[in-house]
């Protein structure tokens, strides 16, 4: 199960890295 938080956090990974590829920050 994803908890909201982890969702959020994929979705701001996400995010970064459509602007920027290859840097992803943990």
């Amino acid at each position: 199960m994803v908890t909201k938080r982890e969702a959020a956090r994929g979705s701001e990974s996400a995010r970064q890295s459509s602007l920027s590829e290859g840097q992803q920050t943990p």
